[in-house]
This record gives structure tokens, C-alpha cells and sequence, in this order.
């Protein structure tokens, strides 16, 4: 094969590597299973939720009340069965620039090699966002959704989409399928 076509195939498996590594969301959720879920109808937001600015958490809302809307529950304030509350988190711990990439095998033409793609520096960290429910009567925890997965501080937008996404992904466990 010639030098030029061995490397595009080894320029697009860097690609699909670097796209599978920062693509991945972990979204799990628990619950408390003594709960009974069908008595909760009505919800409303912590006031002391935490997200990083006003048109961030406003969204957040949004997102949230549409994927329970769609479930059949309903946003009110001043009677709610149970609260959510948002608690963000970003690393601060950044090791080195560089992500590992892989090792690309080159067949009978050359060796193997593995590959390092540069971060850019320090635009890549590790994040999460927890929701968790709050029974209104009891204060106790009923649910608590959780997201993980890279943040891009670079791009503000991207990161916002992928919160709104990792939300919606982890309200599509909720309510809790009966057992």
C-alpha cells in the first residue's frame, strides 16, 4: 500500500479513537425501593441547586420538566411531592496533555504503533452531575440519577449539550420499573 492511503487509514483511526474516548456518558441511578412511585404527581426545583450560571440552570429546568412533563408528572412550585436538587461537578485534578490513543497496527508494512493525542492542554477534564429527589413530606432521598464523563472547556456549548443530554438519558430511568 502506498505511503499516502496507509496514512489516511492511519489518520482515521486516530479519529474514531479520539471520538470514541470523548464521547463516553455513564449514566446510572438508584433508588430507594421501599418507595412507592405512583403516589409522586407534582415537582419543583431546590433553591439551593448549584449549576455554574442562571441561562445554565434555566435549561437545565427546561430539559428536566419537558422529560417529566412527558411522564406524566407536573411542575408545581408551591405543592410539589418531591424536590430535585442539581449538584455539578468538574475535576480540577489535570494530569499531563495528552490522551493514549491506542496502538494502530500497520500489518506487514511497518510495526506497531501507539499513538498520543494532544488535549490542547489542560481543556479536557472530568465531570458528573447528580439529581437527585427529595420526598417534600419526608425529606428523605428517593432517587438520584448520576452522569459522568469529560467535560470540554474549551467549548461551552458542546459541554451544555452534553449535560442536557446526560440529564434526559438519566430520567429515562425514572420512575423506577416496579419489580
Amino acid at each position: 500500500m502506498p505511503l499516502r492511503p496507509r496514512f489516511a487509514v492511519v489518520l482515521v483511526a486516530l479519529a474514531c479513537a479520539a471520538l470514541t474516548g470523548c464521547s463516553s456518558l455513564k449514566v446510572n441511578a438508584t433508588w430507594d425501593s421501599t418507595v412507592d412511585f405512583s403516589k409522586y404527581h407534582t415537582f419543583a426545583f431546590r433553591a439551593d441547586r448549584q449549576l455554574d450560571d442562571p441561562s445554565n440552570e434555566a435549561s437545565a429546568e427546561r430539559t428536566i420538566a419537558g422529560a417529566l412533563t412527558a411522564k406524566g408528572f407536573r411542575l408545581d412550585p408551591q405543592n410539589p411531592d418531591f424536590l430535585i436538587g442539581l449538584y455539578p461537578f468538574l475535576s480540577a485534578d489535570i494530569k499531563g496533555d495528552t490522551a493514549p490513543a491506542g496502538t494502530i497496527q500497520w500489518d506487514a508494512w511497518g510495526p506497531p504503533i501507539g499513538a498520543d493525542i494532544s488535549t490542547g492542554g489542560h481543556d479536557t477534564v472530568p465531570g458528573s452531575v447528580t439529581m437527585t429527589f427529595r420526598d417534600t413530606r419526608t425529606g428523605q432521598p428517593i432517587w438520584r440519577g448520576m452522569a459522568t464523563g469529560n467535560a470540554n472547556l474549551d467549548d461551552r456549548k458542546k459541554t451544555t449539550q452534553k449535560v442536557m443530554d446526560a440529564l434526559r438519558a438519566m430520567l429515562e430511568q425514572f420512575p423506577p420499573k416496579k419489580k
